[in-house]
């Protein structure tokens, strides 16, 4: 495997054999030769998913007031067979990674991961929902894979409970140059790449947010910056409640993805003040051995906002608002209460090469 200068591998260089985990799913969704021979599966061509209609004239909507959290964490694929140094195996990771998001989650937690084989997803979910019942489990998330938009490849998955959350809409595409219905590599990234996005309706406000979830390609420089304009653009497109953009960018806040997506959203981590930020400040990558950390650390991982979110210390002054604007800038008063970058290192054992991020969000009427 192939370390690529800031820190992430090439886990998937080569199909690997399908051995059974402890959890009974083997390794579902991991590309394999009984699958694909030496060649990769054919290009495959999803249906366009047309947008939900949602009431987005903020002119004639009264809001009511809405807190809810948002918690990402890239858990590393758990898709081969050789370990990096200090990485334990998935079957005694999952539960540490489980154990995290439960108790994070607090009421109106959206969850986003990255780097989720189909195995991996359905043993976290048979955890998160250890306690529920099979017939109204707690917690459902939506994902496709990467390779056939279906089981096979990496998920991006989005994570919520329905009790609070129902998904109006949901939809993948492949970010690339070509088209985004097909499974195509974009640009000059070295593998296929997806944006996974979801319309929540919240159950008990009627109150809708975006949340975006995506994992750049770690080679190709023009494959992120044009997979970030695609990003901007359904963003853009998919109705004017928050969007939400998380995910790992496979780039620091330096470069051009981070640049052009920070003409339209707020970094959440750079958005808070001395009184609202818990945690790490640098280093959203730790490695297995804290082997980044001692190179000086990495930010590749992002909770993403929209730009007219404002800050915790932020006075709203209603004279300046125009009570006629449909603008949702005008109408919402979307706030960061605070952000977190937790750790990924208890007992002195990494749960992930990544540490989980996690933003707390109060969403009203503006005046």
């Amino acid at each position: 495997m192939k370390a690529n200068k800031i820190g992430d591998i090439d886990h998937e260089d080569s199909f690997g054999h399908n051995p059974k985990n402890k959890q009974g799913y083997g390794r579902l969704g991991v590309p394999t030769p009984s699958q694909y021979g030496k060649s990769l599966p054919k290009t495959v061509t999803k249906p366009v998913v047309i947008y939900a209609v949602v009431n987005d004239d903020f002119s004639k909507i009264k809001i009511k007031p809405l807190s809810f959290r948002i918690y990402s964490h890239n858990v590393k694929n758990g898709g081969h067979d050789i370990l990096v140094p200090g990485e334990e195996v998935w079957g005694d990771r999952y539960r540490k990674i489980t154990n995290s998001i439960r108790f994070n989650a607090r009421s109106n937690t959206i969850v986003t991961l990255q780097e989720v084989y189909k195995f991996q997803i359905l043993d976290i979910m048979d955890e998160l929902n250890r306690f529920s019942s099979k017939d109204a489990p707690e917690w459902a998330y939506y994902a496709k894979g990467r390779i056939d938009g279906e089981d096979t490849g990496e998920f991006v998955p989005i994570l919520y409970r329905p009790s609070e959350w129902e998904a109006v809409f949901e939809d993948t595409i492949w970010l690339n140059d070509k088209n985004e219905r097909m499974s195509l590599e974009g640009w000059d990234a070295k593998y296929l790449r997806i944006l996974t996005f979801a319309t929540f309706k919240h159950k008990q406000t009627g109150n809708y947010i975006n949340v975006f979830n995506t994992h750049l390609d770690h080679v190709g420089e023009m494959a992120r910056a044009g997979s970030a304009e695609v990003i901007v653009q359904k963003i853009q497109e998919i109705n004017k409640w928050p969007s939400f953009l998380c995910g790992d960018l496979n780039n620091e806040p330096k470069g051009e993805p981070y640049n052009i997506l920070t003409k339209h959203l707020i970094n959440s981590a750079k958005h808070t003040t001395p009184f609202n930020h818990f945690g790490h400040v640098k280093s959203t990558v730790t490695g297995f051995e804290g082997e980044v950390l001692s190179a000086g650390g990495q930010n590749i991982d992002y909770i993403f906002a929209p730009s007219y979110t404002k800050k915790v210390t932020h006075n709203v002054n209603c004279a300046d608002t125009d009570k006629y604007s449909k603008d949702p800038a005008d109408k919402l008063l979307l706030r960061l209460d605070q952000f977190g970058m937790l750790h990924s290192k208890y007992n002195g054992v990494y749960m992930s090469d990544h540490r989980p991020l996690v933003a707390d969000f109060s969403l009203s009427g503006k005046c």
